[in-house]
């Protein structure tokens, strides 16, 4: 089954892009390189003035990308003429277990065997990049799905960003979630949405 994995790196101010990378070299990478699978192809989104940068970044830690120059809307057409079975989105400032892409893979196969089309959804914790603090976060039902989502289709041409995280139930009713806290959601005060709430309870 061919797996895309799409993460999106496009940021128009490149201030913004320095912040984002730093927190890309030290945790997106290094997740990258310790998948215990290696059957995906990395797809990255970028603005055009970044693209040769993180390429020959990614090429230097012996990392093969593809990167569109564009939005999710320009991913989508790539989606649209090349359809692809598994598709998982991940941002470039998260981080990723070792076995994250196996377990995905593992869940796509288990339930292709009943379903045409479904999600694959990992239950994040928060993780502050500042301290190494790590929190308990509440939990993404299957009716609004978290921001860790894989898409699987036997056939058709949906693509993982053809809507937000939150609301792709309302095209993929069935859900699956992984077992555990595979993935972490990386809090780094330049994020657009995320910070640790009173609500989050400390874990580490």
């Amino acid at each position: 089954m061919r797996h895309i994995v799409l993460t999106r790196a496009s940021f128009e101010n490149d201030d913004m892009f320095k912040k984002y990378y730093e927190v890309m070299k030290n945790v997106y990478i290094p997740s990258i390189l310790s998948q215990t699978c290696k059957n995906f192809e990395l797809y990255i989104l970028v603005n055009e003035q970044h693209k040769s940068f993180l390429e020959d970044e990614f090429i230097k830690h012996g990392i093969k990308i593809t990167t569109i120059v564009g939005n999710g809307h320009t991913y989508n057409k790539y989606a649209r003429k090349n359809p692809i079975e598994i598709q998982t989105r991940h941002d470039c400032d998260d981080w990723m277990a070792p076995t994250y892409i196996e377990s995905i893979r593992s869940k796509c196969e288990e339930h292709s065997k009943t379903f045409d089309t479904f999600l694959v959804q990992g239950q994040p914790t928060k993780l502050d990049y500042h301290t190494g603090n790590e929190y308990k976060m509440g939990i993404y039902p299957e009716t609004r799905t978290s921001m860790f989502l894989t898409l699987y289709q036997k056939s058709g041409n949906l693509s993982i960003m053809d809507q937000s995280h939150t609301k792709f139930p309302t095209l993929v009713p069935t859900v699956f979630s992984l077992e555990g806290n595979p993935v972490k959601w990386v809090i780094h005060g330049n994020n657009t949405q995320g910070k640790i709430k009173e609500t989050d309870i400390r874990i580490s």
